[in-house]
């Protein structure tokens, strides 16, 4: 429900209330949930030892949720150097920790009492940056003005988290588990590039779009730069994983997961729209539509399941059909619909949003070659991951070198793009 905060242009101190004491009887909530299913917890999962352990990082919930509407608070004022600075504090105490009672031999302990400390230093730091204090008072009619926007959200996370999984379930009832291990590498590998990008950016978009909305002028203007911006950035890093994979993996986890690299560069390839598409959804919500983004949401998660449900089942066509069956639905729903989710909020032509794509691929493809060859000549001798960052390194040189001849307005927005997002949102 915090995500009102942010998009709401007017939000009075009621809202601010009844949203902080929502979040904490939920908190509450899951954490009286964890309590009460711990034990049940342990005897299905046959080990005694787990119970403990699920009672105590069930308190995570609750401390989290005591700090949720501070975030909020500061992401609306857009200043994400405090969030920033609080997400360092609270790694540096929670790793501190971690580590000290790992060397100390307290085992899987020193992780669960790293997140108990880590939650705990994130919100004593939130409430110290935040001027904001919850007042005891609750409105039944604002939790309901407030609901109707939040419900489509958390709808559409719902969504994302059963569109996420889906996969890893028909591979295994299909499959089996061996398969899915090296589709797990395979997803572990594209998760850890995909952060890169998504998890600096996103809510920066989100509050930058929320904070425009009464203009327009200025949500066309921006969200064109985003689109710029994302193409720039999205289609040479997708596109040098797919061409690095075969000695990325190798290096990272052993020549027995070979079989993951096919896995990962169709992952790679169809990953490209699904990472610059991927804001018309903060668009839509930034705009006061998110139940368009819902339904967008869950039309684009049935058809890929169908998709892959098909290509594993009917046409037999193992591991690699389903993660194409995925990059296929990216390339022909995801992306298409998402342009058109955008034209109709803005009236932003499809050719406005496609055209910034055509020199950041071509200049990947030049990139490509010359990481293809380096890839080679790397085969040749013993690879390494200092190899790999080296030919990466000059494949991105020759890369901005491109864009910078034909296009320097654009890597001019991505240079003030980046000072803000590289200040991490949470």
């Amino acid at each position: 429900m915090v995500a009102v905060i942010v998009q709401r242009v007017d939000i009075t101190d009621e809202d601010l209330d009844t949203v902080f004491w929502t979040n904490l009887i939920v908190g509450c909530a899951l954490t009286i949930s964890g309590l009460v299913l711990s034990n049940p917890l342990g005897v299905l999962l046959s080990d005694e030892r787990v119970s403990p352990i699920i009672r105590a990082l069930s308190i995570v919930f609750l401390i989290s949720s005591a700090g949720n509407v501070q975030m909020a608070l500061l992401r609306r004022q857009m200043d994400f150097r405090s969030l920033a600075i609080r997400t360092m504090i609270a790694k540096a105490f929670g790793g501190l920790v971690g580590v000290t009672l790992a060397i100390a031999g307290y085992g899987v302990w020193s992780l669960v009492w790293q997140a108990l400390t880590y939650s705990s230093i994130n919100t004593i730091a939130l409430w110290k940056m935040s001027d904001w204090r919850p007042r005891l008072r609750f409105s039944f009619d604002r939790l309901h003005h407030l609901s109707r926007f939040s419900i489509s959200i958390l709808g559409a996370r719902f969504v994302n988290y059963i569109d996420k999984y889906s996969d890893r379930l028909l591979i295994g009832v299909f499959l089996g588990t061996t398969m899915l291990g090296y589709y797990s590498i395979a997803v572990k590998t594209y998760a850890m590039v995909e952060e890169v990008f998504q998890g600096s950016s996103y809510q920066v978009v989100f509050a930058t779009l929320s904070k425009f909305q009464g203009s327009m002028d200025k949500i066309k203007t921006t969200f064109r730069k985003i689109i710029s911006v994302s193409s720039i950035l999205i289609v040479p890093l997708f596109t040098g994983l797919a061409v690095l994979a075969p000695l990325l993996v190798p290096s990272l986890y052993g020549a027995k997961w070979e079989t993951s690299v096919p896995l990962l560069q169709i992952m790679a390839l169809g990953g490209i729209p699904l990472n610059i598409f991927v804001f018309s959804g903060n668009l839509a919500i930034a705009l006061g539509k998110p139940s368009w983004h819902f339904k967008l949401r869950v039309l684009v998660a049935l058809t890929r399941f169908l998709c892959m449900a098909i290509a594993i089942g009917a046409l037999g066509w193992g591991i690699n059909g389903v993660v194409a069956a995925s990059a296929i639905v990216s390339y022909l729903v995801y992306m298409p619909l998402n342009a058109l989710l955008t034209r109709r909020l803005t009236s932003i032509q499809l050719s406005d949003q496609f055209t910034p794509l055509l020199l950041p691929v071509g200049a990947s493809m030049v990139m490509a070659l010359c990481l293809v060859a380096g890839t080679h000549l790397l085969a040749s001798a013993n690879s390494s991951l200092f190899g790999i960052g080296l030919i990466s390194l000059l494949g991105g040189l020759i890369y901005i070198c491109m864009i910078w001849i034909f296009r320097p307005d654009m890597v001019r927005d991505l240079i003030r793009f980046s000072r803000l997002a590289l200040v991490r949102s949470k």
